[in-house]
């Protein structure tokens, strides 16, 4: 049996960690567009500010693929996917047959259509290399500009103004971190982040990144007409899951769509992780949740089942932890819900920053938010996940629920 997986991130990594534990024998290929081992995706911001080393980020050495008999190709770039034929494409022209394979190949950052988008200067945040040009040229007093007020964007941010950056933060919405928090939780953020330093441009877009007579980024200019000086533009806004490269056999939406067992519309040929859409276990329905601990979980499950396994994919549930300077914050499921549909229920002590929003459906608990109030979350994420009425909601607010109850045998 042959087993090709494609991409060498968490969704990858723990794929080919569940087949060889299932399958001892089996042949397995892993290939990858990147240049090395497998690391830390979470940890590239911490890179940047110098929180730790570049050796700290691998989670694997090379000799981890040579232990395991992992035919691991780097700088392997994969442009199709023949379902029929059973066999992958590379960019060297090169073709590799599959008896299962795992489509494991992430997301990439949304690239903003405007000009000077691509001058001397401009860049994303995805991959180790993304985070080496971005440490290299941050500078010390240096103005940059992050387009973005999302979670990776405030998190570049945030790692930039450590290095000792003039940060502003543009953001097209009214308020910051607009996909996952409510105004109430995102106001107490901006503030601690503007004590420290960081400006904000909030309903407002770049218009255009202005260079000099070299070629370099000089300066943004907004809707309004205003100019921000910077030598640096990050664009953090949202990320788009890779599936170009494959062809009208398969089903997509957003992501690649799949089964419970995390099985493409082809058989045989898997997808997990930021590539991917799955059930999401708070809305009730299908979208693409992409997080770490998401992919990590969906690949083992989906290597599993192409060693032969047929184990079900519970679901995802959407998931962002930050830390700004020690504030720390937490949100999961609906955390911004809208509608008469759903109940709120909110603790604030706006002088102490402390913030809690607990949101209940047919007297459920689907989503959550904590600001600066993070004890017990992992109870509550486990709360939405089982599914189980919540008999005192205010009490769960004051945190007066045991963290065990009646409901943790729906949660098992």
């Amino acid at each position: 049996m042959r087993y090709l997986i494609i991409g060498n991130s968490a969704a990858g990594l723990f794929g080919l960690k569940a087949i060889r534990e299932t399958d001892p024998a089996g042949e397995i290929v892993l290939l990858s567009d990147e240049r090395g081992p497998a690391y830390s995706r979470c940890m590239t911001t911490h890179y940047i500010a110098g929180r730790v080393s570049e050796k700290q980020m691998y989670l694997e050495a090379e000799e981890f693929y040579r232990h395991f008999d992992i035919d691991a190709r780097f700088d392997t770039a994969v442009t199709k996917v023949d379902p029929v034929q059973r066999k992958i494409t590379c960019l060297s022209g090169d073709d590799i047959s599959f008896d299962r394979l795992l489509i494991a190949t992430g997301a990439s950052p949304v690239i903003p259509d405007i000009p000077g988008i691509h001058a001397e200067g401009v860049y994303t945040l995805r991959t180790l290399e993304d985070a080496r040009s971005i440490k290299q040229r941050a500078l010390t007093g240096a103005n940059v500009v992050v387009l973005g007020g999302g979670p990776v964007g405030l998190k570049t941010a945030y790692a930039l103004l450590q290095r000792g950056m003039q940060v502003s933060v543009v953001a097209k919405s009214p308020q910051i971190l607009s996909q996952s928090m409510d105004a109430a939780g995102a106001n107490l953020i901006q503030i601690h982040l503007e004590e420290k330093g960081m400006r904000f441009y909030l309903e407002q877009n770049v218009n255009e990144i202005l260079t000099g007579s070299q070629g370099a980024v000089r300066a943004v200019k907004l809707d309004d007409h205003n100019e921000l000086p910077c030598s640096m533009v990050i664009a953090g806004k949202g990320v788009r899951p890779n599936t170009k490269f494959l062809g009208a056999d398969f089903k997509i939406n957003k992501g690649i769509v799949t089964n419970n067992y995390l099985e493409t519309n082809q058989t045989g040929i898997y997808a997990a992780g930021d590539v991917t859409e799955t059930f999401d276990m708070a809305l009730g329905n299908i979208r693409v949740n992409a997080t770490w601990p998401n992919a990590a979980a969906q690949g083992r499950l989906a290597g599993r089942n192409m060693a032969g396994y047929r184990d079900c994919y519970a679901g995802s549930l959407s998931l962002n932890s930050l830390e700004f300077f020690g504030l720390c914050a937490a949100t999961a499921g609906i955390s911004n819900a809208k509608g008469p549909e759903y109940e709120v229920l909110e603790s604030k002590d706006i002088p102490g920053r402390r913030y809690r929003r607990l949101v209940f459906r047919d007297q459920c608990l689907v989503g959550y938010v904590a600001v600066n109030d993070v004890d017990g979350v992992g109870a509550l994420t486990a709360r939405i996940k089982a599914k189980a009425p919540v008999k005192d909601k205010k009490a769960l607010l004051a945190r007066r629920l045991p963290i065990m109850g009646d409901w943790a045998c729906s949660a098992v």
